[in-house]
């Protein structure tokens, strides 16, 4: 069912996941066994074929290396825009819809984890782990199957 969702969803959106979504999928209390939030960034893993492994890793690192204390919503913001500036450079005419539906998914994702709790932020890091692991698993079998 979640499937249908994100399929009708990525063809009528100028992003994968809207900030109503990504409350859904970062909120610890309406998704506490996390089965949004891995569905979606396997989901977006399948779509982001575009991105190096090498390029997702780099956002991956910097997200870990914001403090998970009181400071974390100062640099989550810090990390959007550094992100979006970062992931602008990488678009071309091939690859531009992708990368586009992708930052602003990643930007929904990151606004709504500093405008929430640190459990919030801690879900995020997740998800962004969750892709990187999925888009790894999917570039290096050459297909979109389980």
């Amino acid at each position: 069912m979640r499937n249908d969702n994100f399929s009708r969803q990525r063809n009528s959106q100028k992003e994968f996941i809207n900030q109503e979504l990504a409350e859904k999928i970062l909120n610890p209390d309406s998704d506490p066994d996390g089965e949004n939030l891995f569905e979606y960034s396997k989901e977006i893993s399948k779509e982001i074929k575009v991105l190096s492994s090498t390029q997702l890793r780099k956002y991956y690192d910097e997200v870990k290396k914001i403090p998970n204390n009181k400071d974390y919503k100062y640099h989550l913001k810090r990390f959007i825009a550094v992100f979006l500036y970062s992931v602008n450079k990488i678009k071309n005419k091939k690859n531009k819809e992708v990368v586009e539906k992708f930052s602003e998914s990643i930007k929904n994702l990151a606004l709504v984890a500093s405008n929430n709790d640190e459990r919030y932020f801690k879900r995020f890091r997740d998800f962004f782990e969750a892709l990187v692991a999925y888009h790894t698993y999917y570039k290096n079998n050459n297909n979109n199957k389980e």
